[in-house]
């Protein structure tokens, strides 16, 4: 992708929006998002909206919903609270990573009710995501996400309290 970067151009700049949906190299994907976010490249969204629908990677997921943040895009603010409430368990979890990537407050207690999620992953994500958030209100159900029966869930708890003690909450 650095070749294609070098190049500039709309043929460059169209190589690099493929690349966001590449399902097989997700680490080349979620750079392309990130630096089509960077330049404002503004007809990507479409390709960056699919990434935050369709990807595996919640790295990718991020990089996507933060890029589309960066353009202007409205997709990402309601639209990822309203997918919370989702049926399927990947919309949840993709929506909780948006969240935290873009740090609003407002999406603090929808997170905190995701915490109760009963898909693990979900719970995951909105743990890591509060700490991104800094709302001081998720203090309390972050502490009893600590005794989550899953593991990861409870380390992402704890390092979204040490985030938060960081910030001074």
């Amino acid at each position: 992708m650095t070749a294609l970067l070098r190049l500039g151009g709309r043929e460059a700049q169209d190589a690099v929006i493929r690349q966001v949906n590449d399902e097989v190299h997700e680490a080349a994907a979620e750079r392309a998002a990130v630096w089509l976010g960077e330049e404002g490249i503004t007809r990507a969204m479409p390709a960056l909206r699919q990434a935050v629908e369709q990807a595996g990677s919640t790295y990718l997921v991020s990089a996507a919903a933060e890029s589309l943040a960066q353009l202007g895009d409205t997709l990402t603010g309601p639209d990822m609270v309203e997918w919370l409430g989702h049926q399927r368990p990947d919309r949840r979890r993709r929506a909780a990573a948006a969240l935290g990537c873009l740090g609003d407050e407002n999406a603090a207690g929808p997170l905190v009710a995701a915490l109760r999620d009963p898909d693990k992953e979900v719970r995951r994500e909105a743990a890591q995501s509060l700490g991104c958030v800094g709302d001081q209100a998720a203090v309390p159900a972050l502490t009893a996400a600590l005794d989550d029966i899953d593991e990861r869930v409870r380390e992402a708890a704890g390092r979204a309290l040490e985030a938060l003690a960081r910030r001074g909450y």
